[in-house]
């Protein structure tokens, strides 16, 4: 015998003699098994199929019958809606057919020519194309939310690429350009045939229009690009249609004809987000708003409570390893089903499989590691019938890593939304309580010798308790399409939730506490030294830090904890962290390539900090001066400029002012910028490549342990910008003295206009604020603080016994004698302000 599942003779019945012939052998209607009802079933859940909710098994879905009058989905308005589409087809069991404006076209990259179909759709205010089509060109763009809902209620908030292609007719060599095009997962747009049936052959030859079978169109062409679907001549084929229309992409024909199909109602509503958050966070920027007084304390965040108790209450030890639960917003959480949402992602990966044999090596070899490594584990079909109301199945996706090449990641999508909601959403991010990252930088570079490592895995290596599971489950079959997706359960932390990076957080120090007495160095390293997963510290000798790294390794091992890949620039500490025998000295090893450190190019060799220019969401055309950048190309090359300690401040304000000025514009966020800003873009681009030959020293004080050290900040500001660059001032024992470049802020003048003596205010505000940071997060003892600034203004208002300013000079002058005495301030000529560099707009870099 066998189950029905796979009862050939059962699958090839209609669906009404299925349910006959279900009812007839008494069978339960959601598991076809025998023995109990569909009420009493324990595997009793929701069809999905289409976001049908009735209780059945999938083989007994019925699609939904004719509807007398087109539904209507009420969607709710979005003040960030900037296009829309809004597409329904309503065909009942048996119906005239009526041919869409679908045409034949090919589609061009300068990788790919691709020959397609494509949906003319007056009803769309967009252009769309099916991601894989994307993906066959080898185009690349940026990233943008949509939100689909199709009729029935399934919905889904997914990414969209949006990129620009060219377009030719089939039999056409004239291409004409696509311009932001929505690369939208599973498009899913109306299968078509032109049949000789469907019009008469004669016409067919007269007009060369070739005929079709089951085409796919994987391109929508919306209003945006209308020029390409007007009509310049128009035939009508037979009386009452169809027609046929001459457009720029070839004949197209269209209408009723006299033949009949099968079809079913559809809808599909789209939304496209405006960047608005976006664009307020950069506008902001570049308000006087957002920066001036001094904060207000820190009080805890509600959330934030939540989440610490959660952890203290959750966080436990077992056999070694440390568990933890989701942090949830609530107590009583109530998820939507995401089982269709996951299953059909899971399509998409599957198909990006098909066409890529390495992808899917890697992509089972990832899933086969995670349940040999205990990482997951699939479920029996009794398990995943049990579900709960904090139930959801993660979409999981593969990512490559550019700064590795060649090694894929696989992360789970928690921000995937059904309905409007996604996992995140109802998890805290919890208390960032790990240090920021220029506090990191700052001890990396005080002592002599340096070591960076990074914590294998870290992620999970923490056990969720059992619980929470069922939040973690996962789709997966290995490919094989042919049969139902197994149901896996993450039992460790992910990469992609929410809370997954503060609960690793708390687990390294709680794990650390233990060593606090007996380890207090190795202590410190571990909760002041990290980043997340990154150990990165620095040492007075060679000794010091192979004894620290090593007690550091020991106490993260207590945790499960594997610290692993350890770089320094003593070739001793390098060979003695990571075990090397001298047969497996090589010439890579000795010199010490560039590594990177939280994001920042260290050669060890050297012991230099240098840069690496790689903008990979950004057009070749744009960084080569072909072609006009947007301002989202331009915002995303200031960006993808990585200079956390602002040692590039003096050339990258510059771009930041090309960016201000795009906001005066007020262009949309992919128009090309104006010819005056384009000018002055193309000279900053072209000193861009200078950026490569620039270093810094890593450690301050190359010449040995100084006698005295002194801090100098010196602030500046102008119509464009306010700067504050600080120095350490050295002196040694044969009483020489070195000045080392510690750090440098710049910020643009806000788009509202100031006088010159209030920006010189901010500037001294911002300098201000440099000095408490530089002194609160380095060991370094500072004998004294020298502020420099040239404005004899500012300067009277910070040592004025009478403080009768206005709010706007009082508040600053307060901020500024709080954490400084009038006594520190000096004044110094314009030509010897060195921060005077950074406020003078230039386009050269030297």
């Amino acid at each position: 015998g066998h189950h029905i599942f796979d009862c050939d003779t059962f699958k090839s019945l209609s669906i009404r003699d299925r349910w006959s012939k279900a009812k007839l052998l008494r069978l339960c209607f959601s598991c076809l098994q025998s023995g109990h009802t569909t009420r009493d079933c324990r595997r009793r859940k929701t069809c999905r199929t289409n976001g049908c909710q009735r209780v059945h098994n999938k083989l007994l879905h019925e699609p939904p019958r004719s509807l007398s009058k087109m539904q209507r989905v009420e969607i709710p308005s979005r003040p960030t809606t900037a296009d829309a589409v809004l597409s329904c087809t309503d065909s009942g069991t048996k119906k005239q057919k009526v041919l869409f404006r679908i045409v034949p076209v090919t589609v061009h990259s300068h990788k790919a020519r691709i020959k397609t179909f494509a949906l003319l759709d007056e009803g769309s205010s967009i252009t769309m194309a099916d991601s894989s089509l994307i993906e066959q060109l080898g185009v690349k763009g940026h990233q943008s939310r949509v939100s689909l809902q199709w009729l029935g209620g399934r919905a889904a908030t997914d990414n969209a690429t949006i990129v620009d292609i060219e377009i030719s007719g089939s039999s056409s060599g004239q291409k004409y350009k696509l311009h932001h095009v929505y690369g939208i997962q599973d498009l899913q747009l109306p299968i078509q045939s032109l049949q000789k049936a469907d019009v008469d052959e004669a016409c067919l030859k007269r007009l060369s229009i070739q005929t079709y079978d089951n085409a796919v169109p994987k391109l929508l062409i919306g209003l945006d690009h209308s020029h390409l679907g007007i009509p310049s001549e128009i035939e009508t084929l037979q009386y009452k249609g169809p027609y046929a229309a001459r457009t720029k992409l070839g004949w197209v024909v269209f209408g009723p004809t006299d033949n009949f199909n099968q079809g079913k109602t559809s809808c599909l509503h789209m939304s496209v987000s405006e960047d608005k958050y976006l664009h307020d966070v950069v506008a902001d920027y570049f308000s006087v708003e957002s920066f001036g007084v001094r904060p207000a304390p820190l009080v805890e965040p509600d959330d934030d409570k939540r989440a610490r108790q959660i952890l203290e209450s959750t966080v436990t030890k077992i056999n070694g390893r440390f568990q933890a639960g989701l942090l949830w917003k609530r107590d009583n959480v109530q998820l939507p089903d995401s089982y269709s949402m996951a299953e059909r992602r899971l399509v998409g990966i599957e198909r990006k499989m098909r066409r890529d044999e390495t992808f899917a090596r890697e992509y089972r070899a990832i899933i086969r590691d995670y349940v040999n490594n205990n990482y997951a584990r699939r479920l029996s079909p009794e398990e995943a019938a049990i579900t709960c109301p904090r139930t959801w199945y993660l979409p999981h996706f593969g990512v490559m890593n550019v700064n590795k090449p060649g090694k894929l990641r696989l992360v789970f999508d928690a921000a995937a939304t059904v309905n409007g909601c996604s996992l995140n959403s109802y998890l805290l991010k919890g208390p960032q309580q790990y240090q920021p990252m220029p506090t990191v930088l700052f001890n990396f570079r005080v002592g002599a010798i340096a070591i960076a490592a990074d914590i294998k895995e870290m992620f999970h290596q923490i056990s969720i308790r059992e619980e929470d599971r069922s939040a973690q489950r996962f789709l997966w079959r290995d490919g094989n399409e042919k049969i139902r997706p197994d149901v896996y359960e993450m039992l460790v932390m992910t990469f992609g939730a929410a809370c997954s990076p503060c609960t690793a957080q708390y687990v390294k120090n709680i794990n650390a506490l233990e060593y606090r007495e007996s380890c207090p160095r190795a202590y410190d390293s571990i909760t002041k030294h990290h980043y997340v997963d990154d150990f990165v510290d620095s040492f007075d000798n060679v000794k010091e830090a192979i004894e620290v790294a090593n007690e550091v390794r020991r106490i993260h091992k207590n945790a499960g904890f594997e610290l692993r890949s350890f770089s320094s620039n003593s070739l001793e500490a390098k060979i003695a962290l990571n075990g090397y025998k001298p047969e497996q000295l090589t010439n890579s090893l000795v010199t010490l390539a560039v590594e990177r450190v939280l994001g920042m190019y260290w050669q060890p060799s050297s012991d230099v900090f240098s840069y690496t220019l790689k903008f990979n969401n950004v057009d070749a055309e744009v960084i080569s001066g072909h072609k006009r950048p947007s301002k989202r190309e331009l915002l995303s090359i200031v960006m993808s400029v990585f200079d956390p300690l602002g040692f590039l401040s003096k050339f990258m304000v510059n771009a930041k002012l090309l960016v201000r000025e795009s906001w005066r514009y007020e262009l949309r966020w992919d128009e090309p910028l104006p010819e005056p800003i384009c000018k002055e873009w193309d000279k900053w681009r072209r000193q861009l490549k200078n950026v490569l030959n620039f270093r810094v020293p890593r450690h301050y004080f190359a010449r040995g342990p100084p006698v005295e050290v002194q801090l100098h900040i010196f602030v500046d500001a102008s119509e464009d910008v306010f700067a504050a660059v600080a120095y350490w001032r050295a002196t040694y024992t044969d009483n020489k003295v070195c000045v080392v470049l510690v750090c440098a802020k710049t910020r643009c003048a806000p788009l509202k206009p100031m006088t010159i003596p209030r920006l010189e205010l901010q500037a001294a505000v911002l300098g201000t604020r440099l000095l408490e940071t530089i002194a609160k997060d380095h060991s370094v003892e500072i004998k004294k603080r020298v502020m420099w600034s040239d404005s004899k203004t500012v300067l009277s208002w910070i040592k004025s016994g009478t403080r009768r300013y206005k709010p706007f000079v009082a508040h600053r002058v307060a901020e500024i004698l709080a954490a400084t005495d009038a006594n520190d301030w000096r004044w110094i000529p314009s030509e010897e302000n060195v921060a005077d560099e950074a406020t003078r707009p230039s386009t050269t870099f030297d």
